[in-house]
């Protein structure tokens, strides 16, 4: 058993020491976290438990408006692009699949529009709607050229434009906001990651005309078929991290929304003990299955699992036994209702860990 463990860390070490752009990666996808949990923190500061769940619940909808919109056509671009050795190829890639996203949204916004007047929206969500109904298509269009700069190698370009770029300019602009008008509601900060969003496309427009060149004579199209299941699969990962609070939004008021979602933001915390292990091992265990050795695959999981297992309940422990303590300082008195929540979360967290990596 020692054996294992020992093999594990030294696999993790040496994986991170050797690869350089895992490293980047990883460090990146760490401040990344860190930036949403401190971006959590001001705004929950800031706006109070109602605002906040007015932000959260309209930007639960708009996330699952752009994962219809974008019809899995990022990670699929990543595939194709990457299949590619023209860079003329790439671009005409990068467009086809940039028609079918501005055609599908335009198509749904009237339908989000008859659906907002067939509901019956409060006033807050009916004046925020028509700001917010700009990031699916931002976000999208940022996303296809994040994926063909993925499928390039300029893996750090697209990673600081995704996880780094559109948040610490969000954050800057909130900051800017509050010391004019005095404070923030929750029309600045959609304000604010709008205009975020738009610095952050053009960001990634610019870096990727570095990698792709137009030409009118190479014209290549994907399927739209084969991008489907990508888009399925971002609909699990919806699942488990919004739909909840869409459903507690239907059946509760938005303070109710507010103290979960700030509850659901520490508890990601816990998912600190995993990232750096997924981010290394998978490739790993990859080629031990790829290589049919079964039985140095199985010590990598098993070790592995035991690894995350340990740091998630280190990682947790404070927040299970300070919970009401914790909110209560970090995020104010009107989330420590949220301190029972915040444990069930960690608990189901702690539980995912147990099955190990998946």
């Amino acid at each position: 058993m020692r054996n294992n463990r020992k093999f594990s860390a030294s696999l993790l070490i040496s994986s991170i020491a050797m690869n350089s752009q895992a490293f980047s990666g990883m460090v990146i996808k760490f401040c990344a976290i860190g930036i949403a949990f401190v971006a959590s923190l001001v705004y929950a500061r800031a706006l109070g438990a109602e605002e906040y769940g007015y932000y959260a619940l309209v930007l639960s909808w708009m996330l699952l408006v752009q994962l219809v919109c974008g019809l899995g056509l990022n990670e699929y671009l990543v595939r194709e692009v990457a299949r590619q050795d023209s860079t003329f190829a790439c671009h005409s890639l990068l467009h086809w699949a940039q028609r079918r996203v501005v055609f599908v949204f335009f198509l749904a916004v009237p339908l989000i529009i008859i659906y907002i007047n067939v509901i019956s929206l409060s006033k807050p969500y009916i004046s925020l709607v028509p700001v917010a109904l700009s990031l699916p298509f931002v976000n999208c269009l940022t996303g296809l050229r994040v994926a063909v700069l993925r499928a390039r190698g300029e893996i750090f370009k697209a990673q600081v434009t995704q996880f780094l770029l559109a948040p610490v300019i969000m954050i800057f602009l909130l900051l800017c906001f509050w010391m004019l008008f005095g404070g923030l509601n929750a029309f600045t900060v959609l304000y604010s990651m709008v205009i975020s969003g738009i610095l952050a496309f053009i960001f990634s427009d610019l870096s990727c005309r570095k990698v792709v060149t137009y030409s009118s004579f190479e014209i290549v199209h994907g399927k739209v078929r084969d991008a489907i299941p990508f888009m399925f699969l971002s609909g699990i990962y919806f699942l488990n991290t919004r739909v909840d609070q869409i459903v507690i939004g239907f059946y509760l008021n938005s303070e109710s929304v507010g103290i979960y979602a700030i509850s659901a933001r520490v508890a990601e915390v816990v998912s600190f003990a995993a990232l750096g292990f997924d981010f290394v091992l998978a490739p790993k265990v990859a080629r031990l299955w790829r290589n049919g050795d079964h039985s140095m695959l199985q010590k990598v999981i098993r070790s592995s699992s035991r690894w995350v297992c340990v740091l998630a309940f280190a990682l947790s422990c404070p927040f299970l036994l300070f919970s009401e303590k914790f909110l209560g300082m970090a995020f104010g008195e009107e989330f420590v209702l949220g301190s029972s929540v915040l444990i069930w979360l960690i608990v189901g967290h702690l539980l995912r860990f147990l099955c190990g990596p998946g």
